[in-house]
């Protein structure tokens, strides 16, 4: 009965924050694990899936501002393909957090497709750029100072499921200025 009122709290304003979702889904997981009935197992799952969806809406509802346990980085434009962003098992510390056995399990995916070209390593977590980044093809970052994107990673198998948030500052690249003397001679 305790787990079943938790996990009614987990559709409330109380799952706004990682570190409850993150109890959330742990309670729904334990239903699942704890259960063998087919209906208790499928009613679990559609709970953790309903649990997903309202932790993106409410996070789509905060979006532009960062939250303190957000992961911050920055790079400029006009990187090549392949460039290095971060590393998400280390930035978020889940080395500290997990044994090496579990962290060795862990996949990482973008929870939604990253307004710029990025791609993460599915079992190492690292995020490199896939293609130029160009500001000016960026809707809400053109003819502007700032420009974040904020990306939300899941962290998977459903035992350790987190949800990760990223913030990248991408700035404006620094083109070398090349002065160049000629004499002219009359």
């Amino acid at each position: 009965m305790r787990k079943a009122v938790l996990a009614l709290l987990c559709f409330t304003p109380f799952a706004v924050c990682s570190a409850s979702l993150n109890i959330c889904v742990s309670v729904v997981v334990s239903i699942i694990s704890e259960y063998t009935s087919s209906s208790v197992t499928y009613l679990a799952t559609l709970m953790l899936l309903l649990l997903v969806v309202v932790a993106t809406l409410a996070a789509a509802g905060v979006a532009g501002r960062p939250s303190e346990d957000t992961i911050r980085y920055q790079i400029q434009e006009e990187l090549p393909a392949g460039t290095r962003v971060g590393n998400v098992v280390s930035d978020a510390g889940l080395r500290r957090r997990f044994p090496t056995n579990v962290v060795s399990l862990l996949e990482y995916r973008f929870l939604s497709e990253p307004a710029i070209p990025l791609v993460i390593g599915l079992s190492d977590g690292v995020i490199r750029t896939s293609g130029a980044i160009d500001r000016d093809s960026m809707p809400r970052c053109r003819q502007r100072d700032d420009c974040d994107v904020l990306l939300d990673v899941t962290v998977q198998p459903v035992a350790y499921f987190l949800i990760i948030k990223i913030s990248i500052e991408v700035s404006y690249a620094i083109f070398q200025q090349q002065l160049f003397t000629a004499a002219v001679y009359e």
